[in-house]
C-alpha cells in the first residue's frame, strides 16, 4: 500500500509559485505510488509585498524616446541590471513564464528573466516609438513605454511590453543619470497558428460556430473541448474567445434567456462604472444610446446583441444546469451531467470552465440574536428585488457598499422610510475622478486600454491607487464632511486595491446616493454595533434601537468560487483545488486564470472588466491544450 502525503504549497522558495511548485512535487512523487493531496495556497495580503513608486523629477529636457530604447535595448541583450535592483516588479501573463507570474524585486525578476531568456532565446524587440510618454502624476513621474518581441517558447507567440522607467535613486541620491526599469509587464498576445483572442475570425461572422455534430439528441454523449458553465460576463467573454480560436466549445446556465442573470436582480440595478469599462471582447461596445451607467436591462440587451453579431446562440444551452462534474479515468476528459428544461443529458468535455463571478454568488449573511422575535421580513440583497410593494414602510438596509447604496435608494424611490446601517467606514469614490472614467472614454478602444489597465503588478498598483485615493479625498473634503455630519462615516485612506481584491467590497461609487444622505433624505446609524432583533427592528449595543418593517441584508457574498464548484465535483477532485481569489504570495489572485490544481479544470472569476481581459489567458491555455502543444510553466 502506497503512503500517503500532503504536499502543502506554502513551503517554497521566494522565487516560486506555490501551487506550481506543490503540482510539480505530486507529479514527481506520484510515481512512487503514493497518495498526493495538493493543499491549496494560502492567501497574503498584499500589504506584505513591498512597492516603492520612484519620485525622481523627469527633466523636461531628456530624450525620452531614447531613454525607452536603450532599456529595451538592454533587457533584449539579458542585461538585467537595467532592472532596479531593489524596486523593481515583473508581472508576467504566459508570455515568459508560459503562466501568470510577478516577480516583486528586480533581483528575483532579473535571475528569472535571465533564465527564460537564455533558454529560449526571445527575439524580435520592437519599441513602439508613439507609445513613450513622461507622467507626471503628482510626485511620480516616469517614461511608459510598449514593446514588442517574440518569446521562441513552445507553443511560439507574439508578446506585448510594458515597462516604467524612472532615473536609478539609491538611499535618496540620484546617481549618474542612469535610467532604470521599475515595473515591468510581458503579455502573450497570440500563439502562432492559433489565431487572436481579441479579433473574431470574419469568416465565422455568417453562421453558427457549433459542429453540427454535437448537440444533436441521438449522440449521447456529446463531446466538446470545452464547456464553460455560466453565463454572465465571464462565460460569454470566455466563450466568445474560445471560439475565436476555433475551440469547439459551449456554454451553459440555468437562465432561459442571455442577460437574465441581471434582470433577475434587483430592477433598480446600475452599473457605477463607465459603460465602455463593462464591454464584452472584440471592442464590442454597449451602444451609443445606451445611458453611461447601464441598468438591467440595458445589460440584458446588449448581451443579446453580443451574442447575434457572434453568431453565438448555437453555443448556448440556456435553461442548463450542471449537476455533476466527473473526471474520467482517461484522465483527459470529464463527463457531466446536465438538467437541461427538466431532462438529464450527459456530456464529455476536455475542458470544464466555471465562470461564477468572484463569489459564486454565495451570500454572506450575518446572524444575530432574538432573529425569531421581529414581526417583519428579513432578506439578503441576493433575493431582493423591488421596494414596490412597501410604500410608506420603514426599511433597514444592512450594508453601506455599492449594493447597500443601490437598495436605499430605491426603497426611497418607493416612498418608504430608510435608514442603512453602517458597520465600518466606507470609502466613498467620486467616479469622475477615478483613472477607469478617464480610461475608458467613449471613443476608447477598449482591447488596447485593457492592456494597459489590468496588467499593472498589483503591489506598484496598490501604491499608486492609495496616492489616487488621497488626492481625491483632498478634493471631496468638504463633500465627505457634509456625510460624516449625517452619521455616516468614510474611509479617507482607502486602499482601492486591496478593497477589490482582499475585500470584494466596503466601498462606494458615487452616482447620487451620497446627495440623499447629505440631504437627509436616506438616514444613517453607525457607531454602534447591532445586538439583535427586537420585535419592532434592531437593537444596538449603545441602547438604541431602529423600527423596522423590512430589514435588507446588503452584506455581500462569500469571496471563493471553489465552495459552489466543490458541490459539483467529487471529493477528490474538490479537494485538490486553489481557492478563488484573495492573493497569493507573489501578489496574484489565486486559482484564477491558470491551473488550479487539477488538470483541465479552470476559474475565470471577476467582475465585468476584470473576466473580459483575463478570459483572455485562460482561452489561449485551452487552446494550446487542445492543440497537443500545452503550456510548461516556468517554476522557479
Amino acid at each position: 500500500m502506497g503512503a500517503i502525503l500532503l504536499v502543502y504549497s506554502s513551503g517554497y522558495s521566494s522565487r516560486t509559485d506555490p501551487m506550481v511548485h506543490a503540482q510539480y512535487l505530486a507529479a514527481r512523487l506520484s510515481k512512487d505510488n503514493m497518495q498526493i493531496f495538493t493543499m491549496p495556497a494560502p492567501s497574503f495580503p498584499l500589504a506584505s509585498l513591498p512597492a516603492t513608486l520612484f519620485t525622481a523629477p523627469i527633466p523636461e529636457t531628456v530624450d525620452h524616446v531614447q531613454i525607452a530604447k536603450d532599456c529595451i535595448d538592454r533587457l533584449a541583450a539579458n542585461d538585467v541590471s537595467v532592472l532596479a535592483p531593489d524596486t523593481a516588479h515583473w508581472r508576467d501573463l504566459l508570455a515568459m513564464t508560459s503562466t501568470l507570474r510577478t516577480f516583486t524585486s528586480g533581483i528575483s525578476a532579473g535571475a528569472a528573466w535571465r533564465d527564460i531568456t537564455t533558454l529560449h532565446k526571445p527575439s524580435g524587440f520592437e519599441l513602439e516609438k508613439e507609445s513613450v510618454v513622461v507622467v507626471r502624476k503628482g510626485s511620480l513621474s516616469s517614461i511608459d513605454a510598449r514593446f514588442h518581441f517574440t518569446n521562441g517558447l513552445q507553443p511560439r507567440g507574439r508578446c506585448l511590453g510594458l515597462v516604467k522607467i524612472a532615473p536609478d535613486v539609491l538611499h535618496g541620491e540620484e546617481t549618474d543619470g542612469e535610467y532604470k526599469i521599475w515595473s515591468l509587464s510581458t503579455i502573450l498576445e497570440s500563439i502562432d497558428g492559433y489565431g487572436d483572442p481579441d479579433i473574431y475570425p470574419p469568416n465565422l461572422l455568417g453562421k453558427g460556430t457549433l459542429d453540427p455534430r454535437n448537440g444533436d439528441s441521438h449522440l449521447e454523449p456529446s463531446y466538446f473541448d470545452a464547456l464553460v458553465v455560466g453565463l454572465g460576463p465571464s462565460g460569454l467573454s470566455t466563450l466568445a474567445r474560445l471560439k475565436a480560436l476555433g475551440v469547439n466549445a459551449i456554454a451553459c446556465d440555468k437562465i432561459p434567456q442571455v442577460g437574465m442573470n441581471w434582470t433577475d436582480r434587483y430592477h433598480s440595478l446600475r452599473l457605477h462604472t463607465p459603460k465602455a469599462q463593462n464591454s464584452l471582447p472584440f471592442n464590442f461596445k454597449p451602444p451609443e444610446n445606451a445611458p453611461y451607467y447601464l441598468g438591467a436591462e440595458d445589460l440584458k440587451e446588449y448581451y443579446q446583441s453580443f451574442v447575434d453579431r457572434y453568431k453565438l446562440a448555437d453555443s448556448l444551452w440556456l435553461s442548463t444546469t450542471a449537476k455533476h462534474v466527473k473526471f474520467n479515468s482517461d484522465k483527459t476528459s470529464w463527463t457531466v451531467s446536465l438538467n437541461q428544461s427538466g431532462n438529464q443529458r450527459i456530456i464529455v468535455a476536455r475542458h470544464v470552465v466555471f465562470c461564477l463571478g468572484v463569489t459564486g454568488r454565495q451570500a454572506r449573511v450575518p446572524v444575530f440574536p432574538d432573529r425569531d422575535e421581529f414581526t417583519g421580513e428579513v432578506l439578503h440583497s441576493v433575493d431582493y428585488i423591488s421596494a414596490s410593494q412597501w410604500a410608506g414602510k420603514r426599511g433597514v438596509v444592512i450594508g453601506t457598499a455599492n449594493t447597500g447604496h443601490d437598495v436605499a435608494e430605491d426603497m426611497l424611490h418607493a416612498g418608504m422610510d430608510v435608514t442603512m446601517m453602517q458597520r465600518s467606514r466606507t470609502a466613498v469614490l467620486n467616479v469622475e475622478r477615478l483613472p477607469l472614467h478617464q480610461a475608458f472614454h467613449k471613443g476608447v478602444n477598449v482591447s488596447d486600454v485593457d492592456k494597459s489597465f489590468f496588467t499593472n503588478p498589483l503591489a506598484i498598483e496598490r501604491v499608486f491607487m492609495r496616492e489616487v485615493a488621497r488626492q481625491m479625498a483632498l478634493q471631496d473634503k468638504e463633500r465627505f464632511e457634509k456625510l460624516e455630519e449625517n452619521g455616516f462615516k468614510v474611509n479617507r485612506e482607502a486602499d482601492l486595491t486591496q478593497i477589490l481584491f482582499e475585500q470584494a467590497g466596503r466601498h462606494y461609487m458615487d452616482v447620487g446616493v451620497s446627495q440623499m444622505i447629505i440631504d437627509g433624505k436616506i438616514k444613517v446609524k453607525s457607531g454602534s454595533p447591532i445586538t439583535g432583533f427586537n420585535s419592532h427592528g434592531l437593537s444596538f449595543a449603545d441602547g438604541s434601537k431602529v423600527s423596522a418593517d423590512v430589514v435588507v441584508f446588503a452584506t455581500g457574498y462569500e469571496s471563493n468560487m471553489k465552495l459552489a464548484v466543490s458541490k459539483l465535483l467529487d471529493p477528490e477532485v474538490a479537494n485538490k483545488l486553489d481557492e478563488c481569489w484573495l492573493l497569493d504570495r507573489e501578489g496574484n489572485p489565486r486559482g484564477s486564470w491558470k491551473p488550479i490544481g487539477h488538470p483541465n479544470i479552470w476559474f475565470c472569476p471577476g467582475d465585468i472588466g476584470t473576466s473580459r481581459f483575463f478570459s483572455r489567458f485562460l482561452a489561449l491555455q485551452i487552446k494550446a491544450e487542445v492543440e497537443g502543444t500545452p503550456f510548461r510553466p516556468y517554476d522557479k
